[in-house]
């Protein structure tokens, strides 16, 4: 199952990536939201789930997935946020589109790990 990895810091795709290939998922990056849809637009392969952070250049986490949502090839795709923006307006912006999980960072690998399992099963 493929995964996209969306976050600024390349020591947090690197960690998180890392631990999600451990675990069997074949994981792809990107550092901006824009290039994240650019990815997942040119793939033919299309990720089951994407752990963003929601601070990003060019195109926040919140925009990121509302753009996916608004595709019908894409609008399924489950989303984790990964984030140190957690406060209750963030919480409800990612309820309100349908986001599985929040992690704050600074997190547990294995935590990111558990709730991208969960994310998926569920």
């Amino acid at each position: 199952m493929r995964v996209l990895l969306v976050d600024p810091d390349t020591a947090v795709r690197r960690e998180i990536g890392g631990a999600l290939a451990n675990a069997g998922y074949l994981v792809s990056s990107a550092a901006t939201g824009l290039e994240a849809l650019v990815t997942i637009d040119r793939s033919n392969d299309k990720p089951v789930l994407i752990v963003t952070e929601i601070v990003l250049p060019e195109l926040d986490g919140f925009s990121l997935v509302r753009a996916l949502r608004g595709n019908p090839a894409t609008r399924d795709i489950a989303v984790v946020f990964v984030s140190t923006q957690i406060d209750a307006l963030s919480v409800a912006q990612a309820v309100a589109l349908n986001a599985r999980y929040f992690v704050m960072k600074p997190f547990v690998v294995a935590d990111v790990v558990r709730k991208v399992q969960a994310a998926i099963e569920a």
